[in-house]
């Protein structure tokens, strides 16, 4: 009973670290849900324009830029009609995502 209750009034960040710890998620689905959370969206995304966005959401989770100024304006309208969760849901679905990162390598730029 009182694990319940502890489980209840943690955090979904909590208990995802709690759950990456005990191998129960992949480092990808951790990405996933710290991208997605309330904290990352306070930190990264309310302040900017969806085309800030779009260029702050490939670097974080593709580790690079957006190929050009046409796929930041297209990923920008796609934003406006499903939402920022989704743009990160899809990255990290993708297949460059999974070819350069797999499940278990935390995305980040690579130094030349």
């Amino acid at each position: 009973m009182l694990l319940a209750i502890r489980t209840i009034n943690r955090s979904p960040i909590q208990n995802a670290i709690n759950k990456f710890v005990e191998g129960d998620i992949t480092v990808r689905e951790m990405v996933l849900i710290l991208g997605t959370s309330k904290e990352f969206s306070k930190k990264f995304i309310n302040k900017r324009t969806p085309n800030e966005t779009i260029v702050l959401l490939y670097k974080k989770f593709l580790a690079r830029n957006p190929e050009s100024s046409s796929v930041i304006n297209a990923k920008s309208s796609r934003m406006w009609e499903i939402g920022w969760k989704k743009i990160i849901k899809e990255l990290i679905d993708s297949k460059e995502y999974i070819g350069k990162f797999g499940g278990n390598t935390v995305p980040r730029l690579r130094k030349k």
